[in-house]
C-alpha cells in the first residue's frame, strides 16, 4: 500500500510538472507572437492651457501633433479633441465659431462631418454661458509609411478653429489625442 501511494504520488507529480511546462510554453508563445503586431501602436497627443485668439476668418491651428508610421501596413487612428470657447467680448449679436480635425491639412473646406460649431447668441432676456465646451472626434483609416507628408509616413493631426463672420473671441484649454493601431 504504502509503495502503491508512492507510485500515485509520482504520476501526479510527473502530470502536474508536464502540465505546468506545456502551459509555460503556451504563455511564452502567446506572449512572443502578441507583442510582434501590437509594435506600432501610437496612443499619444498633447495639451495646453495657453490662449488662442480666433480673428480671422481662416483656420487657425489649435493643436497639432505628429505620428510616425513606420512600417508598411496601413493603420487607423483615432483622433479626439476638446477645447473652451469664450464669450467674445465685442458681440456682433450672434457669433458663430467652427471646429475641425485634419490630417496632414492646414486649410480644409467648411462642413467636413467631424466639424463642430459653437454659437453665441447674445440675448439680454437669456442666459447664455460665457464659456462653452466643443469636442470632436474623427477615425482616419490606412494611414501608412507611404502616404503621410511627402510620401513618407509622417501624419499631422490638426485641431483647427476659425469664425464665422463672427466677433474675435479667445479658445483656450484645448487638448489633442491620438490612438493609432494596424488595421491588419
Amino acid at each position: 500500500m504504502h509503495s502503491n501511494r508512492n507510485s500515485i504520488s509520482s504520476m501526479l507529480s510527473a502530470a502536474i510538472s508536464r502540465r505546468l511546462k506545456a502551459g509555460a510554453a503556451l504563455a511564452a508563445g502567446l506572449l512572443l507572437t502578441s507583442q510582434a503586431p501590437y509594435a506600432h501602436e501610437v496612443v499619444d497627443g498633447n495639451e495646453d492651457i495657453a490662449n488662442v485668439m480666433l480673428n480671422a476668418n481662416a483656420w487657425i491651428v489649435l493643436r497639432a501633433f505628429n505620428v510616425v508610421i513606420a512600417d508598411p501596413r496601413p493603420h487607423n487612428c483615432a483622433v479626439t479633441a476638446a477645447a473652451d470657447v469664450n464669450a467674445p467680448l465685442n458681440p456682433n449679436g450672434s457669433d458663430s465659431y467652427v471646429f475641425t480635425l485634419t490630417e496632414n491639412q492646414s486649410s480644409p473646406a467648411v462642413g467636413a462631418p467631424q466639424e463642430r460649431t459653437v454659437e453665441f447668441n447674445h440675448n439680454a432676456n437669456v442666459f447664455e454661458p460665457s464659456i462653452k465646451s466643443v469636442a470632436t472626434t474623427m477615425a482616419f483609416r490606412n494611414l501608412t509609411d507611404n502616404n503621410g507628408l511627402g510620401g513618407g509616413g509622417n501624419h499631422i493631426f490638426r485641431l483647427l478653429g476659425r469664425k464665422l463672420g463672427a466677433a474675435n473671441t479667445i479658445v483656450d484649454d484645448s487638448s489633442l489625442t491620438v490612438v493609432c493601431v494596424p488595421s491588419d
